[in-house]
């Protein structure tokens, strides 16, 4: 196990660079994102919310991609543990899905907080609405990091007919005359040169590309797809002009305040790099993370702060700039000094 594993983790993983320079995407920005590089993509050091995508955003997307095409998929990989088998939700799936562990004073008096300004209580952030405050639930299994990616080719559920080809950078794709994928092409390393040697993989049946927002088309335009002006300019053979690819995307604004209590419990244990040691900054919360440590080395994972991600509560508000019924900004409490 790795802190990669550890729910509480994650916030370490994601604000100290020591942590994560391997398993990010270079990616030259102000700031960079934290866009991970690996086997389950960003699912490896999130914070774990189990938050789907709305139907009406679906709906907007190409044939193929509506929410009742989606949703069977959905469906098909939850097992949720909070929530009887229904239209919305299944129980026997591999991913396992559950709220957060962590119950404290802080967050139960945020909900509270929200609800005394007119904010409806919401049990379910996946159900029919969104609009509400309520408890977060998680990717979490047994107080271990659970993904997509763990529950379907991870080391004890990988099917034999899976290879993982780990280090491959892929670099373009080659098409046919019908526009159809034949070919990959991808270069071997953890830092790949400019000039690597290339490889190329045959296509005997289909491609899904799924290399997230900044990649997907990034790929695309390598292989010709994209604003054929532009790609001409590059000295890349266009495929398909397609000025839409690799243009028009848009990030919500993250924005972070602070507030101190007098009164309230909350999370202040970390996890030291290159050890299993927790630590804090004084004695009695030492001696207290210390003591989660232990638990969670002996198992008892799901009891103990290490087994949650720090958080459990949040709330999706509409502002005045909302479009239509759903909610545009979200709130997350994260207990955390």
């Amino acid at each position: 196990m790795t802190i990669f594993d550890v729910p509480l983790g994650w916030v370490q993983i994601l604000s100290d660079h020591r942590w994560s320079k391997q398993y990010q995407w270079d990616i030259p920005a102000d700031p960079p994102p934290a866009i991970a590089r690996g086997v389950g993509g960003c699912g490896i050091h999130n914070a774990m919310l189990y938050m789907r995508g709305r139907p009406e955003d679906f709906d907007k997307w190409g044939r193929g991609w509506s929410w009742d095409d989606v949703l069977p998929f959905y469906l098909r990989s939850e097992n949720n543990r909070d929530f009887p088998a229904s239209d919305l939700h299944a129980r026997d799936g591999p991913v396992h899905i559950q709220f957060g562990s962590m119950n404290d004073s802080i967050s139960e008096a945020f909900i509270e907080a929200c609800a005394a300004a007119g904010v409806p209580k919401i049990s379910d952030f996946n159900g029919p609405s969104r609009e509400g405050v309520g408890r977060y639930q998680f990717m979490i299994r047994n107080g271990v990091r659970d993904s997509a990616a763990a529950a379907y080719i991870g080391q004890h559920s990988k099917p034999a007919s899976v290879s993982i080809l780990p280090h491959a950078l892929v670099t373009r794709m080659f098409f046919n005359k019908n526009k159809r994928v034949e070919a990959v092409e991808f270069v071997l390393g953890r830092a790949p040169a400019v000039n690597a040697p290339r490889q190329v993989v045959r296509v005997r049946k289909e491609v899904i590309l799924s290399a997230g927002a900044i990649m997907s088309p990034k790929l695309l335009l390598l292989s010709g797809i994209g604003d054929a002006s532009a790609l001409k300019r590059l000295n890349i053979s266009v495929v398909h002009d397609n000025a839409a690819v690799g243009a028009g995307l848009a990030d919500g604004v993250y924005g972070i305040m602070q507030w101190s209590t007098r009164q309230g419990n909350f999370i202040r244990c970390r996890l030291e790099r290159g050890s299993k040691q927790s630590t804090a900054e004084d004695g009695p919360h030492d001696a207290f993370c210390a003591e989660q440590h232990k638990k969670y080395d002996r198992g008892q994972r799901d009891a103990t702060v290490f087994g949650s991600p720090g958080l459990s509560v949040g709330a999706f508000l509409k502002s005045p700039w909302a479009v239509g019924d759903e909610p545009d900004v979200q709130l997350t409490l994260h207990p955390w000094d």
